[in-house]
């Protein structure tokens, strides 16, 4: 496992990846659509709209595959601290209710995107294994909110840690998080988590 990696590490890593592809050529989207079936579940059963708040949501996939499979009433936001990243995400032109912000998740204050009494929904896909802050950033995270997250069980140059199964994402997450269920996605490297903050 190595140390947190600069912004600058993912500008140039979003430069050169061949991420601009839609989000179903890519490797990850069976991690995205699981995510995304996940909200919609959860979507389903609430009658207002729901805030979507994505946390390191890269050059915009989530939000593209959440466009493309829903139509149930919601707003989004995704953050990232690459500028990168940001501009590849605003570049799908998804529409109106998606929104994209470069912040530095290690310092930004979440609750300043969700309004009085709004429902929300954390979503945190290819971040928490990438940031030395990734307990840090679930503990800003308001109780009682949905927190749909992926981690890997591989070890990557821009990795900080990995897990082995589920018994190490309980040890390092569980006093935070009351975790309902953790899936292991088919391709075997990478888990996806439904919960909730305590």
């Amino acid at each position: 496992m190595g140390s947190q990696q600069d912004s600058e590490y993912y500008d140039n890593m979003w430069k050169q990846s061949g991420y601009e592809k839609e989000a179903e050529n890519l490797r990850w989207f069976p991690v995205w659509q699981s995510v995304t079936d996940a909200i919609m579940r959860k979507l389903v059963v609430r009658q207002s709209t729901v805030r979507i708040i994505d946390l390191g949501c890269g050059p915009g996939h989530i939000a593209e595959v959440l466009n493309k499979t829903t139509g149930l009433p919601f707003s989004y936001i995704g953050y990232d601290f690459s500028s990168v990243a940001i501009k590849m995400a605003q570049e799908k032109h998804i529409g109106d209710r998606f929104k994209f912000k470069e912040a530095d998740l290690s310092e930004y204050d979440f609750h300043e995107s969700e309004k009085k009494d709004e429902d929300v929904i954390y979503v945190s896909v290819e971040f928490l294994e990438h940031v030395e802050f990734d307990r840090e950033v679930i503990e800003k995270l308001k109780s009682g909110r949905s927190v749909f997250f992926s981690l890997p069980n591989f070890d990557d140059p821009g990795h900080v840690r990995f897990f082995a199964g589920e018994k190490e994402i309980r040890e390092r997450y569980e006093d935070l998080l009351d975790i309902h269920s953790v899936t292991v996605m088919s391709d075997g490297y990478r888990f996806v988590i439904d919960s909730k903050r305590k």
